[in-house]
């Protein structure tokens, strides 16, 4: 897993409605995802899950923020990207197994 990165720095971390390019590195990942995730006291307020498959950047712009509800009263805004690999095989036993592995980097944490 190479470098996640933003196209700007961000003052004081992610806010609503600002736009962003996130890019990175993903050789050998099967599917790439995006996410941002709204949150207060822990738990979800508001989320988009975009699939990033096959690309190397994604644009957190208005189409995404359409999305969401910039009035609710979160506490952070979270920006994570995602990779996956899903494989199976059959055990000794005849048993099917089913697995994924995920790797997740977390960009931004906002604190308001």
């Amino acid at each position: 897993l190479g470098g996640v990165t933003l196209s700007k720095e961000l003052s004081g971390g992610l806010t609503f409605g600002e736009d962003v390019e996130v890019s990175w590195e993903a050789d050998g990942w099967d599917e790439t995802w995006v996410q941002i995730r709204m949150e207060r006291e822990g738990q979800s307020w508001g989320t988009v899950t975009c699939n990033a498959t096959g690309y190397e950047s994604f644009n957190v712009d208005n189409k995404v923020w359409s999305k969401l509800n910039g009035n609710l009263n979160v506490e952070y805004i979270n920006l994570y990207v995602g990779f996956q690999n899903k494989g199976s095989f059959t055990a000794e036993n005849g048993l099917k197994v089913e697995t994924v592995t995920r790797a997740i980097h977390v960009e931004v944490v906002n604190e308001l």
